[in-house]
């Protein structure tokens, strides 16, 4: 009985969270942020008062429609019965759609994108044709994957595709950048598949599977992001195939190693996804603190953990193995800390996002522990300088920033 209210528990407090979170963001957006300027954007002229109304209208048009439906319930179950016995031949049919389109807006609209993407791939390129991965650019002196070493396994990954593109064909230089795009899409394609399998392990309901793929597609599959080969798109599909080898209610020792591999080369890519392990561990603690794990279960659960240390070892040699590609060397002194991304997260001037002059500042400091100790220093004049009403605007307008 205790096992169950602890259960019954959790999923209260996730649904309370979730929806808590949601109505939040929405109040923020429609009645809170109404004439914040961001950097790097571009000005709607319309009011949030505008789309609110949107939203009124759309919800009555909604209710119109399922009050009309209802009217003929027995022909749509009739229908949607029909549906869901072909929900994997609609799935796989509209993800191959979605494939073919991406691949002809890539035909349509191919650019090659700034930022820190530009600055990989010139790297990337300049390997292939030297055999050396740093170059003189915008940091001059200094070099990136030292200062962003968090990018340098990502790099590594394109110049095994380079080189692959190279031995296919001689015009590698002017494809490259397509071939990454390509692959882009079809890790973002799969990651859609994995999480339209996730949900099934979740419900083992047809009608939210479908749901989840419809919204995967319009959201996710049509963003123009899947034009931009970053660590963003690329590790996509590493936090959903860790939820979903964790949510098989059967599953092999299989399932756990991939879920210390994929946590950790997913974290190789881009850090945050590592989340998805950490949010493993937390609920697992929670079963173990609250006996919802009994004696055997617990023996079971000591030697997954060990088989999910193998998976995250196996990680680790792939990363040593990747860094030999390009045998690059991090310089610890050029190495951003995490202060320096704290720093930087309450500049208020950028909203928390990159800032040219808090980079070049930390540059002009050599010694790693004399800049470690700058950034602290100034996050607390950052943090000191606020009050309790403009730190909390500040985060409001942090939010909205990173959510639209």
């Amino acid at each position: 009985m205790k096992k169950i209210i602890n259960s019954n528990l959790i999923n209260i407090i996730v649904k309370i969270m979730s929806i808590a979170m949601f109505c939040g963001i929405l109040v923020i957006l429609i009645f809170i942020d109404t004439n914040v300027k961001y950097n790097y954007s571009n000005t709607v002229k319309n009011s949030n008062y505008i789309y609110l109304i949107i939203i009124f209208f759309a919800i009555i048009i909604c209710l119109m429609l399922t009050k009309l439906l209802s009217k003929k319930k027995e022909k749509l179950n009739r229908f949607l019965e029909k549906l869901y016995k072909k929900d994997k031949l609609i799935i796989s049919i509209l993800f191959i759609v979605l494939f073919i389109f991406q691949i002809v807006t890539l035909q349509n609209i191919y650019f090659e994108s700034g930022w820190d993407v530009n600055i990989i791939y010139n790297r990337v390129k300049y390997f292939l044709r030297t055999g050396i991965i740093e170059m003189n650019d915008y940091f001059k002196k200094y070099p990136y994957f030292s200062i962003a070493p968090n990018n340098l396994f990502l790099a590594n990954v394109f110049v095994i595709i380079g080189k692959i593109t190279m031995f296919f064909s001689s015009q590698w230089y002017s494809y490259l950048y397509k071939v990454l795009v390509i692959i882009d899409i079809i890790l973002i394609d799969l990651a859609g598949i994995i999480m339209v399998k996730t949900i099934e392990n979740f419900t083992n309901k047809k009608s939210i599977k479908l749901l989840g793929a419809v919204l995967y597609i319009a959201f996710i599959g049509l963003s123009p992001w899947f034009m931009i080969p970053y660590s963003d798109t690329y590790s996509i599909i590493f936090p959903i195939s860790v939820l979903y080898n964790y949510t098989k209610k059967e599953k092999k020792w299989y399932n756990y190693l991939m879920i210390g591999l994929l946590s950790c080369i997913g974290y190789y890519i881009k850090p945050t996804n590592i989340i998805v392990l950490i949010a493993i561990i937390i609920v697992e603690t929670y079963k173990l603190l609250f006996r919802l794990i009994d004696k055997k279960q617990l023996k079971q659960k000591l030697k997954v953990s060990v088989i999910s240390g193998i998976g995250i070892l196996i990680a680790v040699m792939i990363n040593v193995a990747l860094l030999n590609v390009s045998k690059y060397e991090i310089e610890r002194k050029y190495t951003f800390s995490l202060y320096h991304y704290l720093m930087m997260g309450i500049n208020t001037e950028t909203t928390g996002g990159w800032n040219a002059e808090d980079v070049e500042n930390d540059l002009l400091i050599e010694d790693y522990d004399e800049r470690v100790e700058h950034n602290k220093e100034v996050f607390l004049q950052r943090l000191k300088a606020m009050s309790p009403k403009d730190f909390c605007k500040f985060y409001i307008k942090k939010i909205t920033l990173f959510v639209c």
